[in-house]
């Protein structure tokens, strides 16, 4: 068994440097060993012995103290000037010395306490030892420690001498009273603070890790036949998950009494919030008969009510102060084996709003049920496990291990012992006070009125999401009972009854109609129905009009120019509006269709969408030179509007005839004749025909038909042929680079 003795190292320096300063001072050599002398002198001056004074005590008694009768024990001690260990550690007493007519009388004693197993020898008498006339005062001084270590001394010196070993006694000397010393402190100790106790406890909760979550300690500062007691307990307690992580520390005053078969107690404790700074107090009182024991505690805030840092759901701005309470203990030891233990516990905080170990929601006066089994293989080791049910709460499973330093029972031996089946019952004296050291809050609002108001408008923008908790002022969350969101934003919330919904907003609408209102009613425990002012929520638009760009910026008349409107999202199908400024509205075409106009009007405006990217395209095509003014606007925003300026330039004027011979086409051709076609650009006939290309076409004479393409008839000339008899035709040319081409028709 594991058994700490670090107190010793405190008093083993001390004595062993005496011992070394008092027999090493004049160390004896080897060639000058001669038997030890006392010396038989007495002084002039000291008072002679009388005879009952000068009767020899020099017997001494060696025996086994294993498991004998205490009670004969004690008698024997209390008749010897002292009893010690033979061998620090073993169950060997020595005891004496006594004088003849002394061990007549102990002798019996010692026979029946042993069963005759026991050895005596003779020593030296103490009194003849000379007088040193020391002072009176002097003599009756008592020092704890001079009165062992000395009759130590005398033992040794007995024992050597009669065996002629000098040698052997200077070197039994230093540890032998080295061993009386350590003895001398164990009794000290024993004695001072035999009752004292200190625990360390850690434990692990389902889903935590292991931690140090207690220490205690109790010391006994006054006791009567050790039958009751008066002590202080105090300790802490850690919490890194329960209780918000709130830490705390008590300490208390008890007292008990030992009767019978039965003991009882009563005790008194004040705890302290290392966090917040609440106070409490707590009245207990403690019963216990036989195997079994009863404990109940009663729990009364010190501190008033506090702002609260806490939080929890439908409850803002709290208070909070320690909750009034009580709880009920039973536990019982096995009869069978005392080293199991086991208890159950019953308590109750009471308030309208009680806190509970895991941050759970606030419950009114809730229960708690507590069921814990404890073995202890040794008097310092103890092993836990316990179920925590709470009403609102989780359930928990607690498994712990504590470890209780005892002063007493370092220091007695038959407190040594492993446990036996009984239990004894000043055990009970210095038990830890069952009590619940953990300070649960109640919480109360901080505002009487039960209500939620809602702001009288707000803007979002299109398509997000709002939860409402940062829109809502709740006051008596928990009064509220039920929730029905009414108003024309209700279809946009993910729930119409939930207390905290989401609004996720809709698209932004061009029609103007962008204005959502939205207010609750809710219903309270009392069964009245209430409803909030109304919101107003404005739905803004996310997109804008980024730039205008124009492909290309300067044409031919007669040639196209594209307008690109681009918005800020590449959005399908949204409206924009172009505005078109121009000298002659009469020769533009916008997307191929010609505009219509009233007489005088300086300016044109088109509706187009965009396109998957979000660009609103506009092809413009004039027909004369002319400088235009294009504007995009996007949803009636003028201000934010896009404007650009493109130009048309003058082109040349081309014209296509056919000839004959060197002459212009005036009448019908014959077959096997040919065709030619001449190209003039501005009046002017084109002599590099390379940049333009001919297509010659033939229709039915004196019909309406269309004009079919004449198959590879793609040359300047085009020579007729038989089956181009009754036909009419036209040639078309085109400049490569132009799209301008010129077309005659000439009938033969």
């Amino acid at each position: 068994m594991f058994k700490p003795r670090t107190i010793n190292a405190v008093f083993l320096l001390p004595c062993s440097l005496a011992v070394s300063l008092a027999c090493y001072a004049n160390p004896l050599e080897g060639d000058q060993l001669k038997p030890l002398e006392v010396a038989s002198t007495v002084q002039a001056n000291n008072t002679q012995v009388s005879n009952e004074q000068a009767t020899v005590k020099n017997t001494f008694v060696t025996f086994s103290a294993y498991q004998v009768d205490e009670a004969l024990l004690n008698v024997i001690t209390s008749m010897s000037t002292y009893c010690r260990e033979v061998e620090l550690g073993k169950d060997e007493l020595q005891c004496g010395p006594y004088s003849d007519a002394e061990w007549k009388t102990v002798e019996p004693l010692i026979a029946e306490l042993t069963d005759h197993q026991y050895q005596t020898r003779k020593g030296l008498n103490s009194t003849s030892l000379p007088n040193l006339a020391l002072d009176e005062g002097k003599l009756n001084e008592v020092n704890p420690y001079v009165a062992p270590m000395t009759s130590e001394l005398v033992t040794i010196a007995q024992q050597q001498s009669e065996q002629g070993n000098i040698r052997a006694y200077q070197e039994q000397v230093p540890s032998r009273l080295v061993a009386a010393g350590v003895s001398e402190t164990e009794d000290w100790l024993s004695e001072a603070f035999g009752g004292a106790q200190f625990d360390l406890g850690v434990s692990l909760a389902k889903g935590s890790k292991w931690q140090v979550d207690q220490v205690e300690s109790l010391f006994p500062f006054w006791q009567a036949d050790n039958k009751s007691l008066w002590f202080i307990q105090a300790g802490a307690v850690f919490n890194q998950d329960d209780f918000h992580g709130r830490d705390f520390s008590h300490i208390g005053t008890g007292y008990r009494q030992l009767a019978e078969d039965e003991y009882y107690g009563v005790n008194t404790f004040i705890d302290y919030d290392h966090q917040r700074y609440h106070r409490r107090m707590s009245l207990g009182f403690e019963y216990g008969v036989g195997y079994g024991n009863m404990s109940s505690n009663f729990y009364f805030p010190l501190s008033n009510w506090k702002d609260s840092p806490d939080e929890y759901e439908g409850m803002n701005s709290l208070v909070e102060k320690p909750a009034k309470g009580w709880d009920l203990t039973l536990e019982s030891y096995l009869p069978m084996d005392t080293r199991w233990k086991v208890s159950g516990t019953a308590g109750q905080y009471l308030g309208r709003y009680v806190e509970h170990r895991d941050g759970s929601n606030p419950t009114k006066n809730p229960l708690r049920f507590e069921l814990n089994t404890e073995f202890k293989p040794t008097k310092e080791l103890a092993f836990s496990l316990g179920y925590q049910n709470e009403e609102g709460a989780s359930e928990q499973w607690i498994a712990g291990v504590n470890y209780t330093l005892s002063l007493g029972g370092f220091y007695e031996p038959e407190r040594r012992e492993v446990f036996q089946s009984s239990l004894p019952k000043q055990d009970r004296l210095t038990d830890f006070v069952e009590r619940d050291h953990n300070i649960v809050l109640e919480y109360k609002q901080k505002y009487a009125e039960i209500s939620i108001r809602l702001p009288e408008s707000v803007v979002v923008a299109e398509n997000s999401q709002q939860s409402l908790a940062e829109w809502m002022e709740v006051k008596g969350g928990p009064d509220i009972v039920s929730y029905t969101w009414l108003g024309t934003a209700n279809p946009y919330l993910n729930s119409q009854s939930a207390s905290v919904p989401l609004f996720t907003a809709p698209s932004y609408r061009y029609d103007g109609n962008n204005t959502l209102s939205l207010k609750v009613r809710y219903k309270l425990k009392s069964g009245q129905v209430k409803e909030s002012n109304t919101m107003s929520i404005t739905i803004t638009d996310s997109k804008f009009l980024e730039s205008i760009s124009f492909e290309p910026e300067t044409a031919t008349a007669g040639e196209s120019i594209v307008a690109s409107a681009l918005l800020s999202k590449a959005v399908a199908d949204i409206p924009v509006t172009y505005q078109i400024t121009a000298e002659d509205l009469t020769s533009l075409t916008l997307n191929g269709e010609t505009l219509e106009l009233e007489s005088n009007q300086a300016n044109f405006v088109y509706q187009t969408v965009t396109n998957e990217e979000g660009i609103a395209e506009l092809v413009l095509l004039s027909h004369v030179a002319q400088s235009v003014t294009v504007t995009a606007i996007y949803d009636q925003n003028e201000q934010d509007a896009k404007q650009g300026n493109i130009e048309w330039l003058k082109g040349s004027v081309y014209r296509v005839d056919l000839f004959h011979e060197g002459h212009h086409l005036d009448e019908d051709l014959f077959t096997t004749e040919a065709i030619t076609a001449y190209v003039f650009e501005d009046e002017a006939a084109v002599l590099d025909l390379s940049q333009y290309s001919f297509q010659w076409f033939r229709r039915e004479h004196d019909t309406q038909n269309e004009f079919t393409k004449v198959a590879n008839a793609n040359q300047q000339k085009y020579v007729l042929k038989g089956e181009d008899q009754g036909f009419q035709f036209k040639v078309q040319v085109t400049k490569k680079k132009s799209s301008d081409s010129k077309s005659a028709t000439n009938n033969k």
